[in-house]
């Protein structure tokens, strides 16, 4: 066998004179390259605002692809400033509710892909709610407190299988009586593997 230098261009590794291979690789993060693969999306509810302090549902996911997982890399969470408000603001995150306002409402939340060149739909259902929508059911699968007006950036790397549903609720703080949020889910449809 012998190894020709293909001098480190065209792909072609290099070799040196004490026959070392030379070679140069490109790092890209998962979410990276499942946007250049058209297969990572956002789903965002746009502002949503709250006029009072009941907890509100406010983004519903459902997995309707049987040959893919939904992979929720994070949320994206825009909190505005409370108009009378004081103290915590609560996000929550339930899987598998079993019903509420905020599904049989079933207003369409915004979806795209992360590669704006691309039209691909994931094969989801997305809708988001509106002050005092009910979620119904399921499982708290996460909480998180926040106490100022922010954008916070929530990792969850939660697998959502076929026919999996997942929804998101925002309550406003203490004697709010306006409050503007927007919830994103930023998430990828990878293969099931058999």
């Amino acid at each position: 066998m012998r190894i020709e230098d293909g001098l480190g261009k065209n792909g072609a590794a290099g070799v040196t004179k004490s026959g070392r291979l030379q070679s140069e690789s490109v790092s890209f993060l998962p979410e990276e390259m499942q946007a250049l693969a058209e297969q990572a999306f956002v789903a965002s509810t746009g502002v949503i605002t709250l006029t009072g302090v009941t907890e509100s549902g406010v983004l519903y996911l459902k997995n309707e692809d049987q040959t893919k997982n939904l992979l929720l890399s994070e949320l994206v969470i825009c909190l505005g400033k409370s108009t009378g408000g004081a103290g915590d603001q609560i996000v929550q995150m339930y899987y598998a509710p079993t019903g509420g306002t905020l599904i049989s409402g079933a207003l369409a939340a915004s979806v795209g892909s992360l590669n704006v060149a691309s039209t691909r739909v994931p094969r989801i259902l997305a809708y988001k709610g509106a002050y005092a929508a009910t979620i119904v059911g399921g499982l708290v699968k996460r909480t998180a407190v926040f106490q100022d007006a922010m954008v916070q950036h929530l990792p969850t790397h939660n697998v959502i299988p076929a026919g999996g549903l997942l929804a998101v609720s925002v309550t406003a703080n203490t004697s709010t009586s306006s409050m503007r949020v927007v919830i994103s889910a930023i998430f990828s449809m990878l293969d099931v593997e058999r």
